[in-house]
């Protein structure tokens, strides 16, 4: 593949410079033309009925908790930052990768790159699934590829086909529909590791047949309480595949210990989808590019990190104290 001349890397850089403006919308004062197939809906029509599971304490407390724990833009950023590397590619790769991959931020380091993850992990969490439509962007005059745009669709609007994502939804009034390739989409899948985007789906539906986490009864409190004992029993039994953080009562530190364990298991699988979706998209920058750029992560957990501790801890080779400790610790970096 033969690389981009330097007389093509000063077109690009000076489209660059300036904003995503498609000429077909400022009357021939843009800056180039983009393939976007997916389109702004209709707000209007839309139902904003309050979602149950949105105010349950699935959301708010354990996919919250759960998503802080994957994040790797928060406590432990800079560490993270500093374990990313790219490989076989140019400077100029590198700052087309970090001008688009997070739009409007501030920054022109490797921080934009661990704060994106963080919002596609956030995003993971959340919903289950993430869909990213990739818009390229090229040159009126010569149809130079010179940016791109990361678009994220609403998963509600989108069906998953073998070749192609179906995007559908209110626009002018009416139902439009259209299919992107997926070529040009980054879709991450909650990990297979935790049962993938069904198990999602399964757990949240079990949760929302639970109905209300509490039962507010004046008159008879220990009603109340009793209630709450029985929901909170209920829903550490949905989740406790996938382990949780905060400690409940009446449970052994073993237990504890090994539902530490599956909980920063879960985050990490998580993370580690969300790097592999970053993966995807440097393959497919670097061939519009001409360029064969490997994004890596070095220091990072491998996928298998805690399944090894948890074969250990179960077999009594792993002691509590190093449990605790481990959980002490971000789940992107090795406490070894």
């Amino acid at each position: 593949m033969e690389k981009l001349s330097e007389g093509l890397w000063k077109e690009i850089r000076f489209h660059q410079k300036l904003p995503l403006l498609d000429h077909t919308q400022v009357s021939g004062k843009g800056n180039g033309f983009n393939d976007r197939l997916s389109f702004e809906s209709d707000r209007v029509f839309e139902s904003k009925e309050e979602n149950f599971l949105d105010r349950s304490k699935f959301k708010t407390i354990y996919l919250r908790n759960l998503a802080n724990r994957a994040d790797p833009s928060l406590s432990k950023e800079r560490m993270f930052t500093e374990s990313i590397k790219f490989e076989n590619c140019t400077d100029n790769f590198i700052k087309t990768i970090l001008l688009y991959s997070q739009r409007g931020h501030y920054r022109n380091d490797y921080t934009v790159i661990t704060r994106a993850i963080g919002d596609w992990v956030k995003n993971l969490i959340y919903n289950g699934r993430v869909i990213i439509e990739i818009v390229s962007w090229y040159t009126n005059d010569t149809k130079q590829f010179y940016g791109f745009e990361l678009i994220v669709l609403d998963i509600n609007k989108c069906k998953i086909r073998r070749k192609n994502v179906l995007f559908s939804a209110l626009k002018n009034g009416k139902i439009e529909k259209t299919k992107i390739p997926k070529s040009k989409c980054i879709i991450i899948d909650f990990p297979k590791e935790l049962g993938g985007n069904q198990e999602f789906k399964r757990k949240s539906k079990k949760i929302e047949k639970l109905g209300m986490d509490n039962l507010f009864n004046v008159e008879n409190p220990k009603e109340s309480l009793e209630y709450s004992k029985n929901w909170d029993k209920q829903f550490d039994k949905i989740i406790s595949d996938w382990g949780w953080m905060n400690r409940r009562e009446n449970i052994s530190d073993f237990l504890y210990a090994y539902q530490l364990l599956n909980f920063n298991n879960s985050a990490l699988q998580c993370c580690y989808a969300c790097i592999d979706g970053f993966k995807y998209l440097v393959s497919f920058i670097s061939s519009k590019l001409n360029e064969n750029a490997i994004f890596e992560i070095s220091g990072f957990l491998d996928r298998s990190f805690y399944t090894e501790l948890l074969e250990k801890f179960t077999k009594d080779q792993l002691p509590l104290e190093e449990v605790f400790n481990a959980n002490n610790k971000s789940v992107m970096l090795d406490y070894l």
